[in-house]
């Protein structure tokens, strides 16, 4: 029969361990969630960098075809120089189009992010978003 001097001695530092493996695993989901996060808000930037350059990109009108029949359409030339010229400014990939008709403006921008904590397993996430802004006589 075993003394509890015995029993303590079998079950000591037991404790310990409990203790090592849940403050490992509260670490590891803090950095979890601290990536998630860093994730979530870059992704909302990307959302409002796209909407922004695309109502830039679409004040780029065509005035010549105004002037001849009053029409407003994107200038498609200028529309590409400022929608590149604004994605090298915020160091984004992306592309700007328009659309066939020549009155939508369509943004996407790229961003691979790499989580702070790299808790998550890949290195980098890639993030993608699209804007669009129309062209109309209520705009001008």
């Amino acid at each position: 029969m075993k003394s509890r001097r015995d029993v303590h001695d079998e079950q000591a530092g037991l404790v310990s361990l409990y203790v090592a493996i849940v403050f490992v695993a509260f670490i590891l989901l803090t950095g979890l969630v601290a990536d998630g996060a860093q994730i979530r808000n870059e992704r909302r930037l990307l959302d409002d960098m796209a909407a922004r350059i695309s109502r830039v990109v679409a004040q780029e009108v065509d005035v010549q075809a105004w002037h001849e029949d009053q029409q407003i359409m994107l200038d498609k030339t200028r529309v590409k120089a400022v929608g590149d010229q604004l994605l090298e400014r915020f160091n984004l990939d992306g592309a700007v189009t328009t659309s066939e008709a020549g009155d939508e403006v369509i943004v996407t921008v790229r961003k691979r992010i790499s989580p702070s904590l790299s808790v998550i397993p890949a290195q980098t996430i890639s993030a993608s978003r699209r804007a669009t802004a129309l062209v109309s006589e209520e705009n001008s």
